[in-house]
């Protein structure tokens, strides 16, 4: 029968029965034709979603721990530099401190700050100019004219 053509769940057996290698049945195959008829449509939607750019999904994963631990902000533990770029050449511009003023906080979240944004009340440190003097431990991961160019940690206020 053409159904039991389509059987591809039955496993391969390995002496002949009735000049097949296979036993086939008629459930088997319809069941085959309906999986791999789900398998083609699904494949067709998603297909059609991808080249269209529709349903567009990101997945991420945030996470606040509360006790993380202590992380002192200083080139041994946890180093950090911030670095102005332009946007359409990607090259590093120099950062103007009397324009902007870089600072960090600790502990405190975005909504708490905004609520009260005196720095006299919270831990905090600010950014400057950052050299070769003080922060030789990591300068080997970095390229140094554009490390010059960035702002680190100067003050833990």
């Amino acid at each position: 029968m053409l159904i039991k053509k389509f059987d591809f769940l039955s496993p391969l057996i390995t002496l002949y029965f009735k000049g097949e290698n296979v036993h086939s049945s008629i459930f088997s195959g319809i069941l085959s034709i309906i999986a791999y008829s789900f398998i083609i449509a699904f494949g067709i939607i998603y297909a059609i979603d991808f080249v269209n750019r529709q349903n567009p999904t990101a997945y991420f994963f945030n996470k606040y721990i509360e006790n993380a631990g202590e992380f002192p902000m200083n080139a041994t533990s946890l180093f950090n530099y911030v670095q102005m770029m332009n946007s359409k050449e990607y090259i590093p511009k120099d950062v103007d401190f009397d324009s902007i003023r870089i600072f960090g906080l600790d502990r405190v979240t975005v909504d708490d700050y905004m609520e009260d944004n005196d720095l006299e009340h919270y831990n905090h440190w600010l950014y400057g100019n950052c050299n070769n003097d003080s922060d030789t431990e990591v300068g080997y991961l970095i390229t140094q004219d554009k490390f010059e160019q960035s702002a680190c940690i100067r003050k833990i206020l």
